[in-house]
């Protein structure tokens, strides 16, 4: 028997040129403090060139200011009206006709029945989508989160306000596993120029996620905020987040997971660097009016839990959806006995209404090396 613990030395005595021994480098401290500060200063002149943006966009024409405001025109550029609210029922049935095609399609796909997620992944995902109890990743969570807000592009008058935006789960991805690089970049005299992570300024901006832009900014155009979010690596909630109240309402559909304390810590990247960047953003008259103090938040109790497992990420959702459209969380229809449906119903919806026909890929070709693709 060969000794497995012999090392390089003893391989460069045999005739095996098939073998090759590969060091793993690992930067050290300083280097890697190094690529932080160039990431800040990259980071820096992309915020430049946004708020000078922003800055332009804020002035108003002559026609826009009194006494001209009451100019029909002048209302459909700017309007801040609560729109009627329309019915939005969001525990109706499937359609049994989209259920049909969606069937059909599903039997279409390379490897059905056959489960096996790296040889057919396409089939894989719906299957993992349709079935109780599977855990939805974070490719199912953007599905739906991307309905809703083809919906409230082209149904606006369903949700409960125009200034609410829906936000995949791709910053809270970012800005979790990000917050130590956060915490190491150094600020200037006045607190700022600290590298957030990556899209952070898009989302801001409203070019975040791509599948129906809203273009709209915080704080400006949006008061609120709709977020996936994800604890411990394998359990969903979902954040609802005030900017005018700089606070964090959290509906968890299994509190007894993590107690408060470890709660607190999940959520800090967001009430940290969330209050950071809207200072950052803000216009120098104004940054007074948003303090670097993180932002609160609680955990609601009284909401519909879940039953079995692998089910957070359909209660989660579906707290997001009752809430933006006005709806209140129904107890007797969220509930274990109907999670089948509503995952069904979910389905069928993402592939008639968005054209999904399987998982969609991240496109990071916007992002530059130092935003984390090295």
């Amino acid at each position: 028997m060969q000794n497995q613990n012999a090392g390089p030395s003893n391989s460069a005595n045999r005739d095996d040129s098939s073998v090759a021994y590969v060091k793993t480098y690992v930067p050290s401290k300083e280097e890697c403090l190094a690529d932080i500060r160039k990431n800040q200063r990259k980071f820096n002149a992309k915020l430049m060139s946004i708020r000078a943006k922003d800055q332009r966009e804020r002035k108003l024409a002559p026609s826009q200011k009194s006494p001209f405001v009451g100019n029909v025109t002048v209302k459909e550029l700017i309007r801040n009206k609560k729109q009627r609210l329309a019915v939005y029922n969001p525990y109706l049935p499937e359609d049994k006709n989209v259920r049909k095609e969606l069937t059909a399609f599903l039997k279409s796909t390379a490897g059905y029945p056959k489960l096996d997620k790296d040889k057919f992944p396409v089939w894989y995902w719906w299957w993992e989508l349709i079935t109780q109890p599977q855990w939805l990743s974070d490719s199912h969570m953007d599905a739906v989160i991307n309905l809703l807000r083809l919906r409230m592009k082209e149904q606006p008058h369903s949700f409960r306000s125009d200034r609410l935006c829906l936000i995949d789960s791709g910053l809270s991805l970012f800005w979790t596993a990000k917050y130590d690089d956060f915490k190491k970049s150094e600020p200037n005299v006045f607190g700022l120029g600290k590298y957030l992570p990556p899209d952070s300024l898009d989302y801001f901006q409203g070019t975040k996620p791509e599948f129906c832009q809203t273009n709209k900014r915080w704080c400006r155009d949006i008061d609120d905020l709709y977020l996936p979010f994800n604890i411990g690596k394998n359990h969903w909630v979902a954040l609802f987040i005030s900017l005018p109240k700089r606070h964090i309402t959290i509906w968890d559909s299994y509190p007894c997971r993590m107690d408060d304390e470890e709660l607190a810590t999940e959520v800090e990247p967001v009430a940290v660097m969330m209050a950071y960047m809207l200072r950052e953003m803000a216009l120098v008259e104004e940054r007074d009016n948003y303090p670097f103090d993180k932002f609160t938040h609680e955990r609601v109790a009284g909401v519909p839990e879940q039953k079995g497992p692998g089910d957070c990420g359909v209660y989660c959702l579906k707290y997001i959806e009752c809430h933006a459209t006005g709806n209140d969380f129904s107890a007797s229809s969220l509930c274990n006995k109907n999670v089948k449906a509503i995952r069904s119903r979910y389905a069928c919806d993402i592939f008639k209404e968005t054209d999904c026909k399987g998982p969609r890929i991240r496109d990071w070709d916007g992002l530059d090396p130092f935003d984390g693709r090295c």
